[in-house]
């Protein structure tokens, strides 16, 4: 995994809608935030886009970058994306080359027992019909600030598969990037 002062791997790939994803073409015009995240059915990878949706037009006006991944399918993101009105790239990478490439794809048992530990939510979400398990249950969710030239600014690692990406703290070391 990548930290601060590291190049960024490359990213360039065909999001579920719009044009391709080249990460070395945004911060050679400003910073971008990336995202690795669970299956789409997961209710924590749910929070984590509903967040970074909420924040996105304070990143856009800025002109920073945003770009999810999920290891779902690309059925399912078709699905997924415009039921939930995500307007940023969300890219499907079923095979999780994107994650090995970054160094995010191992999950640990550790972290899957702890994220068992805070099942009453998670069961509380197969209740009501979230949930379908259309990737890997046991991953960590990851995030990474890249700074414009493609050095990593900032990342952070979920300490457990249900952690929540940090989107307030992301905004603001963002926005730290502009001025």
């Amino acid at each position: 995994m990548p930290g601060p002062g590291e190049p960024a791997p490359p990213l360039r790939a065909r999001p579920v809608f719009g044009l391709e994803v080249d990460l070395a073409a945004w911060t050679a015009r400003g910073p971008a935030v990336v995202v690795f995240l669970r299956y789409l059915g997961s209710p924590f990878t749910r929070a984590s886009l509903a967040r970074l949706q909420a924040a996105f037009p304070r990143l856009d006006v800025r002109g920073i970058g945003v770009v999810a991944l999920t290891d779902s399918p690309l059925a399912a993101g078709r699905d997924f994306v415009p039921r939930h009105h995500l307007l940023f790239p969300v890219i499907c990478d079923p095979e999780r080359a994107l994650y090995r490439a970054w160094g995010v794809d191992a999950g640990g048992l550790a972290g899957a027992l702890a994220g068992l530990a805070r099942g009453g939510v998670a069961l509380e979400a197969l209740r009501q019909g979230h949930g379908r398990v259309d990737g890997r249950w046991a991953s960590r969710p990851s995030a990474f600030l890249v700074a414009p030239g493609g050095e990593v600014a900032w990342a952070w690692r979920g300490a457990h598969p249900a952690a929540v990406v940090p989107v307030d703290e992301v905004v603001e070391r963002a926005e730290g990037l502009t001025g």
